[in-house]
């Protein structure tokens, strides 16, 4: 159920879970189905569109060059998928996906080698090829890039994912409290965690996840005297239209358009992303993977101006049935990046009572329903499904 100030003061909870974007979600989720007594603590109101977790439509995908992170997705695609079926809902919408990589580079033969040792099945397109499979709506420098088409990629809306969880939570018997803000994480070893709340008083839990975000950055020095590297940045999401002489259902998503990676450069790191029309009826989106510094407590949730030129040039490239003389509507989307882009999952040295979720750099949010099972199991003290050794908090201190 949802608490007020009146009743959270002095309460007691095995868990406590700080922050209700997606991981925390899923955290909160995972410990319930475990009859752990959890609260799941949100310092703006539920939904809210400060965070990372917001709007219709996030990638959902295997195609990663690291086998992994592709065995954590065929993971984490089952968990959507049961927690669909628990909720009676539909969150993924499965559209197929385009990796535009460079030829002979790095990253492609890193992505084919994770994906082939993974036994995920894909397609190698060529720009003759592309073109045909998707009437005009793709095309790539042929003489550069070569397509990796996979079927097992399409759309999460993030929103509704988000209160799929915090329903099947409260349903389990969690509890939540929004608009309250963590001020203080006071970790007394044998005795549990004291939080205290900026005006709902104390809170006391045997452990306690921060899946915090952005303001992991300012909840952790205090307790491990580091913020583990993390780096928000607010990055451009632009949405396009499809040409005017052109049809208008070109990159629809119901007709068979795909969500898209662009990979510019011989790095692990993409450059640029987008899905088909599906968030906005008729417009095409595309965001870049980087953009400045910010901070989540002062930032202007606005776009970064500086940014359309280069998202105009890769439209103009890779979407050339999309009208990149002017853009239909632009937003802003804070990332939480750390320096390697690998994920923070781990119990805090010295602090064995609290397990953080971190730095999920722009890639995290598929990963949503495994997170909360493996923060789930760290809380218990359990042994994570996975191998947790790329993601521990000891790489940065």
């Amino acid at each position: 159920m949802n608490l007020d100030k009146r009743t959270l003061d002095g309460s007691v909870y095995d868990v406590v879970v700080v922050g209700a974007g997606i991981m925390g979600s899923a955290t909160a989720y995972a410990l319930a189905k475990r009859k752990q007594r959890v609260l799941l603590i949100e310092q703006f109101h539920l939904g809210h569109r400060r965070g990372s977790s917001h709007g219709s439509s996030r990638i959902i995908r295997k195609s990663y060059s690291t086998r992994y992170y592709v065995e954590m997705m065929k993971r984490a695609f089952e968990l959507w998928h049961e927690a669909e079926r628990e909720a009676c809902s539909e969150v993924v919408t499965m559209t197929g996906g385009l990796d535009f990589v460079r030829r002979n580079t790095l990253i492609e033969s890193k992505l084919k080698d994770a994906m082939r040792s993974a036994g995920v099945p894909f397609e190698e397109l060529d720009a003759a090829a592309l073109r045909e499979r998707f009437k005009g709506a793709f095309a790539m420098p042929e003489d550069s890039f070569v397509c990796l088409h996979s079927r097992d990629a399409g759309v999460v809306n993030a929103s509704k994912a988000c209160e799929m969880f915090q329903c099947l939570a409260r349903s389990r018997g969690a509890d939540i409290a929004e608009n309250c803000k963590v001020s203080e994480i006071d970790d007394r070893g044998d005795e549990g965690v004291l939080l205290r709340t900026a005006d709902h008083g104390t809170v006391k839990a045997r452990k306690v996840v921060v899946t915090a975000g952005a303001w992991a950055k300012k909840l952790l020095p205090p307790l491990l005297g580091s913020d583990l590297n993390l780096s928000p940045i607010n990055t451009t999401v632009v949405y396009w239209r499809t040409k005017a002489d052109r049809d208008p259902r070109l990159y629809q998503a119901e007709l068979g358009a795909p969500v898209f990676i662009v990979y510019a450069d011989d790095n692990r790191v993409l450059n640029a992303y987008g899905t088909p029309a599906l968030e906005y009826p008729g417009l095409v989106k595309f965001c870049l993977h980087h953009g400045p510094a910010t901070d989540p407590d002062s930032r202007l949730a606005v776009p970064n101006l500086e940014d359309f030129d280069k998202l105009k040039d890769l439209t103009k490239t890779f979407l050339p049935n999309a009208d990149a003389c002017q853009h239909a509507s632009a937003e802003a989307c804070m990332y939480t990046n750390t320096d390697d882009e690998d994920f923070v999952l781990d119990v805090l040295p010295g602090k064995e009572n609290i397990v953080v979720g971190a730095g999920f750099s722009g890639h995290g949010f598929k990963f949503g329903p495994l997170v909360g099972e493996i923060l789930c199991s760290l809380a218990l003290g359990e042994e994570p499904e996975f191998s947790l050794e790329p993601f521990r908090v000891s790489r940065f201190l």
